[in-house]
């Protein structure tokens, strides 16, 4: 036992090492001595000794208290993380849901933006077509109108002589301008004979002719300017109906792009929320380790102290209380032998003692 009260005293950590060794010397003079029969300077070296074995208990005991804690503190820990892990994972799906909505937003955008540029085209194609159309008519209405002011009317006014070849290439070049407008092919046929005679030589025919055309013409070129009249509000609505749909355009695109934006930031949000879920699923497996380690500690300081207790200190009680053995109690008398007996015994024995005498002579002698 005292060898086990030794070595709770080398767990005394915080007692130097000559005060340990002293009270190892003195381990068999102190407590190898009943409780009794011990000297006052004996029993305070059992009291240093008692002390010092009380001190490592203590220390063992708060050692045990302060792994306990820490495993009361790691669990709380891995309890807030599994909470967290939770709420990471529900915050995710809520991110998730929102990125789906978002998907679905800049699909619908999409659409819209796709239809407003093809109304803008739509809009800029029937414009042009227009415009082509209005074009055409000015230019049909400027070549009516040129071709009574360059060529009909001169000729109709001056007429032509025979082998006047100015004259000649001005009919030339009227009957191809009008042949475009398809007039009347009799008058078309009449026309050239008319225009070349002289005003005097034309007769009534001749002026039916170039009078008829005069004012078919005239009635081509008043059409031409009706229509040019009548596109003008025209024009202006179609002008109006691209600048709406244009506005439009911008509108939606300025939409997408917010939309872009937004479904972007939310999918940014869903990677640090999916990040964030991974982290906590980390901590809460390093906090689930770390109380198993701390649990195996406080069980590590839990089995050192009883076995302080059930070694060391258990040996220390059970020798500083050690009492002496009680006496043994008196042997009964014997009975009485026959004098006889006794005689023959003392006989014998001074004969035995008389041989062995006579034994250690007869050694010397030799």
């Amino acid at each position: 036992m005292l060898v086990k009260v030794a070595a709770g005293l080398e767990q005394a950590h915080d007692v130097p090492e000559a005060a340990k060794l002293m009270l190892n010397d003195a381990l068999e003079e102190s407590l190898g001595t009943f409780q009794a029969d011990r000297h006052p300077y004996q029993t305070k070296l059992v009291d240093l000794i008692q002390g010092t074995l009380s001190s490592v208990e203590q220390r063992l005991q708060a050692t045990l208290a302060s792994a306990r804690e820490e495993v009361t503190r790691l669990d709380e820990t891995k309890v807030t993380a599994a909470a967290t892990v939770q709420q990471s994972e529900t915050k995710l799906e809520e991110q998730k849901s929102e990125v789906c909505k978002g998907k679905y937003a800049l699909a619908d955008i999409a659409t819209a933006f796709k239809a407003a540029r093809e109304t803008v085209t739509d809009v800029k194609l029937g414009q042009e077509d227009a415009e082509r159309d209005l074009k055409k008519k000015a230019g049909d209405r400027d070549q009516l109108d040129s071709a009574l002011t360059d060529y009909f009317r001169p000729l109709l006014a001056e007429g032509s002589t025979s082998g006047d070849t100015m004259g000649e290439e001005k009919v030339d070049n009227l009957v191809r301008i009008l042949k475009r407008f398809s007039f009347d092919e009799s008058m078309m046929s009449a026309l050239p004979t008319a225009l070349l005679k002289e005003p005097g030589s034309r007769g009534p025919f001749d002026t039916m002719v170039l009078t008829q055309l005069e004012a078919e013409v005239g009635k081509r070129i008043a059409a031409f300017d009706a229509a040019l009249a009548d596109a003008e509000p025209a024009k202006k609505e179609r002008a109006a109906s691209l600048e709406k749909a244009e506005a439009d355009f911008a509108e939606v695109k300025a939409k997408q792009l917010a939309s872009a934006k937004e479904f972007k930031e939310a999918r940014a949000e869903e990677e640090r929320r999916q990040e964030a879920v991974q982290v906590a699923k980390k901590d809460a497996t390093d906090a689930g380790k770390e109380a198993r380690r701390a649990k195996l500690e406080a069980d590590k300081c839990q089995r050192a102290l009883t076995a302080f207790q059930e070694g060391p200190q258990a040996a220390f009680l059970q020798l500083r209380d050690r009492t002496a053995p009680a006496p043994a109690p008196a042997p009964e008398p014997e009975p009485a032998v026959e004098e006889e007996e006794v005689a023959a015994e003392e006989v014998s024995a001074e004969e035995m003692e008389v041989a062995e005498q006579d034994a250690v002579e007869v050694a010397e002698e030799e």
